[in-house]
């Protein structure tokens, strides 16, 4: 299997990463999102995953359903700024 170039192989100093999880309705049962995140983050912690994320160079981070949405919003606020200040407009 072919690796991909990595960050740190391609020699950047900085990078941002890909995120990827769930989203559901606000009125969605805390019990529901509790049993899908402690799923998911299972799966993310069996060998055989992290080695299928390492071949492409990246590293699973399981959070908090809490922690992911706090991730979101600084994301969003960050690109935000960025599209704001290079005067980025959509078509």
């Amino acid at each position: 299997m072919k690796r991909w170039v990595t960050t740190h192989s391609s020699r950047m100093q900085t990078a941002e990463f890909i995120h990827r999880g769930t989203e559901d309705a606000e009125s969605a049962q805390r019990e529901y999102k509790d049993k899908l995140n402690g799923a998911v983050v299972k799966v993310l912690q069996m060998p055989e995953m992290k080695a299928k994320f390492e071949l492409s160079g990246a590293a699973p981070a399981p959070t908090t359903p809490e922690q992911f949405a706090a991730r979101i919003a600084q994301e969003d606020t960050s690109w935000s700024k960025v599209v704001r200040e290079a005067n980025i407009k959509g078509k």
